[in-house]
């Protein structure tokens, strides 16, 4: 990465992050997407802790958000660096548990129901969710929303994922192309 600024819950903290230690593995489909990096505290700012947000932008893009999952300290000579393991925000999305049964609802009803009453006040959206199929019952018992919409998209032959923003992505299969090319 050249030039980009790493934040933790609001604050720059891209100096302290030591140079070449960014890893970004962002996961295609439902799985989550993970961030890793090293940093040193010599600053007087206070130590990160797990559950804080993370943001990198580059260029006015932003390449991930979501959650510190695990804070590893290590002593270094006179100091300690920390290996900060991230997730991104399906750590948000899947804070309760779904306990709900749906009958003749669309899969685009059935997300939204799940966002707006078991992720509310995350403030995560389903701007880009789009309708597919009339699904006649189904039944979700203590199942994180993450996992229902995985088993939605097995049943529709769809995919999810959530964006970077928050956003919860459905529709039909992304990043696919045609076995032929069209003249």
């Amino acid at each position: 990465m050249d030039s980009y600024t790493l934040t933790i819950n609001g604050t720059d903290r891209t100096k302290a992050v030591k140079n070449k230690t960014i890893t970004i593995v962002d996961s295609s489909g439902s799985s989550a997407s993970t961030l890793s990096f090293t940093l040193t505290n010599r600053d007087s700012e206070s130590m990160p802790e797990c559950d804080d947000e993370v943001i990198i932008i580059q260029d006015g893009v932003r390449l991930f958000g979501g959650r510190i999952l695990r804070i590893n300290p290590k002593k270094v000579g006179d100091f300690v660096m920390y290996g900060i393991e991230c997730v991104d925000y399906t750590r948000d999305l899947d804070r309760n548990l779904v306990r709900e049964g749906y009958q003749d609802m669309t899969d685009k009803e059935i997300i939204e129901d799940i966002i707006d009453n078991y992720c509310g006040g995350s403030g995560i959206t389903y701007d880009n969710v789009t309708e597919g199929i009339t699904i006649s019952n189904m039944v979700f018992n203590y199942v994180p929303p993450s996992e229902c919409f995985t088993i939605i998209c097995k049943l529709t032959g769809r995919e999810w994922y959530i964006d970077y923003n928050k956003d919860v992505h459905y529709g039909l299969k992304f990043g696919e192309h045609a076995p032929f090319n069209i003249r």
